[in-house]
């Protein structure tokens, strides 16, 4: 399933590197297995809205409490946050 297979929440940014005029992160899964993102790639449940020097902005699919499907922006950096592990 490759990137596809993990979930926004799921996904941790471990590094970000160019090449050439483009982004492209290092996003690793629950398992531990690492892959190439750029921008517009799919997850399980989003996708890749932006890619920055430090962080990887997301976009999300989750359900409201009513059951209708929203997309959210979820913003993480390469550095775990509080309540994140790395």
């Amino acid at each position: 399933k490759g990137l596809a297979g993990i979930s926004v929440v799921d996904a941790r940014v471990k590094g970000i590197i160019t090449s050439g005029e483009k982004w492209l992160a290092i996003i690793s899964g629950p398992n531990g297995s690492m892959y190439l993102a750029h921008t517009d790639d799919k997850l399980h449940d989003g996708s890749v809205r932006k890619i920055e020097r430090d962080s990887v902005l997301f976009v999300a699919r989750v359900a409201e409490g009513t059951g209708k499907m929203v997309s959210r922006e979820v913003r993480k950096g390469i550095r775990a946050t509080a309540g994140e592990s790395k």
